[in-house]
């Protein structure tokens, strides 16, 4: 057990509550599935802003043309690669642990924010294994919210609420069947 991730936790732990398991998501840059649509719009829609924001500059356009474009590339940089350098910052502020009584996960970059899910009363868990046996743990169901906004007629949105996850971790096989077995045993214990 990392004894530095550990050490995040001292002040979340309740009497006779142990850690089992500590970790963070995998660190560095790297693209989800769910990001491979949008990493390839936003890597079109960026150059084509810094595209358009170079030509705007070379042709001697009138400086509020100028000034528009000047405004939107940075824009257009921040949805190509920047997006991607913000959330290797964030991952790095993670750290999830597994305890003998509840799942905690600590996020964010100003304050700190905690999650807790109690292991007894875990009703879902998700898991999603890569072959080099990192992954996903979702913590409950993911929820499809459908949000109508009235413009033009009727337009429908679909927004989607996430389950707390513990994502990208090492050797996620082994923290589920720790969860697995710490569930089998609160449920045991009742």
């Amino acid at each position: 057990m990392n004894e530095e991730i550990a050490a995040q936790f001292s002040d979340e732990l309740n009497n006779g509550e142990v850690i089992e398991w500590c970790g963070k998501p995998q660190q560095g840059f790297y693209i989800k599935k769910e990001d491979t649509l949008d990493f390839l719009f936003s890597t079109f829609f960026g150059g084509f802003l810094l595209a358009t924001s170079y030509r705007l500059i070379l042709g001697g356009p009138p400086f509020f043309i100028i000034f528009i474009g000047i405004l939107i590339a940075p824009f257009g940089i921040y949805m190509m690669i920047g997006k991607y350098f913000f959330q290797k910052w964030q991952r790095k502020k993670i750290f999830y642990a597994v305890t003998n009584q509840r799942i905690i996960i600590k996020y964010g970059i100003d304050t700190q924010n905690t999650k807790t899910i109690l292991i007894k009363e875990l009703s879902d868990i998700n898991v999603n294994i890569r072959k080099n046996g990192k992954g996903v743990i979702a913590f409950g169901t993911t929820l499809g919210i459908q949000i109508r906004y009235r413009r033009y007629g009727d337009d429908y949105i679909e927004r989607t609420k996430f389950a707390p996850t513990f994502e990208m971790i090492d050797d996620v096989q082994n923290v589920y069947n720790l969860i697995k077995k710490l569930q089998w045993k609160k449920i045991n214990d009742s």
